[in-house]
């Protein structure tokens, strides 16, 4: 292709373009930090969006993609100067409002005269009329929040739990239903920010997230509490933080929650009890001889057709084993032991749960039982 050629092609694409672009109305503006005169300064990464929202739909925030042409858009991000300018489709009524991402630390405010402010019910509407219209000085004061900051440690209360995906939660009560809206949290490597925080007192929660795989350790999730954080909902302690103010060194530490698996045979043969031929019970307890159920530290059924069954979420420890039988099937109760299982509750053996793994092979092989003669065999003869 030649240069000229090219030259054709850029020229009539940018006229389209530009074209698209005066077909519609333009909203201009700076923000400016706090009450000052001064254009808003970012560093890094962090930014400050402008969201469009239209007065009838207030439900919906449009942030310009699909408004005019997606390809023509300078950015709804405030630009190095303070500046933003947007580009209106439709003639109509809308709000503008400014708020932080990707780390900047300032408060949402929405505009209105004779200045921007932080509640969308006191939001005053920009009227478009036309496609032609042209409105500046759209501007906004925007005030620093406040920041927490602090580590996610293992239970040892020294190493960081950077590998693992973590997630923080804020609440402005510890009723854990009133999260915070929009709180601009971020987690990396073990440590944790949240920025972007009025002044007020917070609860914080700090929680395992993902798909994790069957030889993963899983963590419990917590409470932060000035002494060591905690699941105890009622043991979380309150925040209190000013607008502008930095509160560091809010660390949690979390539990591992490990994992007993095994397998259940029919007794005598390497054919794996299905979940749809038994009804089989796993319990795991802290002491061996225990007779009732009300005691279990963990309870799995049957998984599928392999006879798989996984004890979950257990802390670190030492346990025992018991199989029960459940609804129509019946058999002796088995406690475990490296035998695949005994009826004699001092015989069995206890599993010992480090921080550091989950236990597999935790199989037992079960006799089940039947009041018809034949149906005691059928299992083994189906299977062999």
């Amino acid at each position: 292709m030649s240069k000229l050629n090219l030259f054709f092609i850029i020229t009539t694409i940018n006229i389209l373009l530009y074209s698209n672009i005066a077909q519609c109305a333009i909203i201009s503006g700076k923000v400016f930090d706090g009450d000052s005169s001064n254009p808003i300064v970012l560093d890094g990464n962090e930014r400050i969006a402008i969201s469009v929202i239209n007065k009838n739909d207030i439900s919906n925030n449009y942030i310009c993609t699909g408004w005019c042409s997606t390809t023509a858009y300078p950015s709804c991000s405030v630009d190095n100067s303070g500046s933003y300018t947007l580009y209106i489709s439709n003639p109509g009524e809308y709000y503008v409002k400014a708020h932080s991402y990707n780390g900047a630390n300032y408060l949402t405010e929405w505009w209105s005269l004779p200045s921007s402010t932080r509640l969308r019910d006191n939001a005053q509407p920009i009227i478009i009329k036309n496609k032609e219209d042209v409105i500046s000085n759209i501007n906004f004061n925007l005030d620093h929040g406040g920041t927490i900051s602090g580590n996610i440690f293992q239970s040892d209360g020294v190493s960081l739990l950077d590998n693992q995906q973590l997630g923080i939660r804020i609440y402005n009560s510890n009723n854990n239903t009133e999260a915070v809206d929009r709180a601009n949290i971020h987690v990396h490597n073990g440590k944790y920010k949240i920025v972007s925080l009025p002044t007020g007192q917070y609860y914080i929660q700090a929680f395992q997230y993902g798909i994790i795989d069957k030889n993963a350790i899983t963590y419990t999730t917590e409470w932060w509490s000035s002494q060591q954080s905690t699941v105890d909902l009622s043991k979380a302690e309150k925040i209190l933080i000013n607008e502008g103010e930095n509160l560091v060194d809010r660390d949690f530490q979390l539990d591992p929650l490990l994992r007993i698996n095994g397998k259940i045979f029919y007794n005598g043969s390497v054919t794996p009890v299905r979940s749809d031929e038994k009804d089989v019970h796993i319990l795991a307890y802290k002491n061996k001889c225990t007779h009732t159920d009300t005691n279990t530290e963990g309870i799995a059924g049957l998984n599928g057709e392999e006879g798989q069954y996984s004890i979950m979420q257990l802390p670190p420890g030492t346990y025992y084993l018991k199989a029960t039988p459940g609804n129509s099937t019946k058999f002796k109760p088995l406690w475990w032991n490296t035998a695949g299982g005994t009826t004699d509750c001092t015989l069995a053996e206890p599993i010992v749960v480090r921080e550091d793994r989950n236990e597999f092979g935790k199989n037992f092989n079960i006799k089940f039982l039947s009041s018809f003669p034949w149906q005691v065999l059928l299992p083994s003869l189906i299977h062999k």
